[in-house]
């Protein structure tokens, strides 16, 4: 009231309006092959330091794109030159509203050389559409004898590094001569790598159904070996089988049964592990089949617990099965 200036500060929290933001997909409809993303407003020029030099002489081709836009996301297409130009990696400079691309280009071969345009499209959101910008046919003569130029290309380079830069010179010459492959120096008529593709092959051969019973057809050509194969299979089979031993046992005794049943029909013998025989070494494994054959009928009908792995069982079946078929391999033809 009398003149006084009170005040207090006090945090005030303010908060703008949230916006939205529409993006919209860039239009499929009309779009060049060579649209490399750009977009904006762009204007393009471009030019040739020189129209007429000497062959391994350089020259540059400068093309400027310059307007309103995203000028990372400026680039050129793809460029396809010809063989008999050597075009080095373009320099690249850029500002807030320009981009640049400087190639550096060296002839190896006389002749006349018509350059033809580079093109550059983009997408104007402004308009929404495309546009394509192309520079001008630069013509380029090279003079100069392409025999005496690769006598001072290849005195060069035996000097000098195949590539490199100086501050003094940007561009170091590449001889280009052929050189052919020499076969003892190639990996593929090294004597190993032949031994490695042979083994593959033999190999991958195996896998095939019919190429393994075709080389299986050695061993089972005999009926006796095809008996064995297929006892055997079944041995294996009832060791991985889910059964109870019960029923584990009386397989057991179909399998002996069916085996010596298919030997005594194919060679018209009466072969049995019942039978007697000279063969002392058979005589002894029959004594052990008859007793093992015994126990398996005893637990298989009797219902007895066996108190042994079935497993075990079974292996000691196999090896006793083995023996045997060795024994027979030598008394039957």
């Amino acid at each position: 009231m009398f003149g006084g200036n009170t005040y207090d500060e006090v945090a005030v929290a303010v908060q703008a309006k949230p916006q939205t933001i529409e993006v919209l997909a860039l239009p499929d409809l009309h779009k060049p092959q060579n649209f490399t993303g750009s977009v904006g407003d762009f204007n393009m020029n471009a030019n040739i330091s020189t129209s007429s030099l000497q062959v391994n002489e350089a020259f540059n081709i400068k093309i400027n794109i310059e307007g309103q836009g995203n000028f990372n996301l400026v680039q050129l297409p793809k460029l396809m030159w010809t063989d008999s130009l050597e075009v080095y990696e373009p320099k690249i400079s850029s500002t807030d509203n320009s981009k640049t691309f400087d190639f550096t280009i060296v002839p190896r071969f006389p002749g006349k050389y018509h350059i033809a345009p580079i093109l550059f499209s983009y997408f104007n959101p402004k308009t929404a559409t495309y546009y394509t910008k192309s520079t001008p046919v630069f013509t380029l003569q090279v003079n100069g004898n392409v025999n005496a130029q690769a006598n001072s290309w290849k005195a060069k380079s035996k000097s000098e590094p195949l590539i490199s830069v100086s501050e003094t010179q940007d561009i170091r010459y590449i001889e280009k001569t052929f050189n052919p492959v020499v076969h003892s120096n190639c990996i593929a008529y090294t004597w190993w790598y032949v031994l490695l593709s042979v083994c593959t092959g033999v190999l991958f051969l195996l896998q095939v159904p019919f190429i393994r019973n075709s080389m299986g057809f050695i061993f089972n050509k005999k009926p006796k070996n095809r008996i064995y194969t297929e006892t055997d299979k079944a041995f294996r089979q009832l060791k991985h089988a889910s059964v109870n031993q019960s029923l584990a046992f009386q397989n057991i005794i179909k399998i002996w049964d069916s085996y010596f049943l298919k030997i005594n029909s194919y060679y018209n013998t009466q072969f049995h592990y019942t039978a007697h025989t000279p063969h002392s070494d058979l005589k002894l494994l029959y004594a052990d089949l008859c007793q093992n054959l015994e126990n398996a009928q005893q637990f298989a009908y009797a219902k007895q617990a066996d108190a042994s792995n079935i497993n075990d069982i079974i292996d000691q079946h196999l090896t006793l099965f083995k023996n045997i078929h060795a024994c027979i391999q030598h008394d039957l033809p």
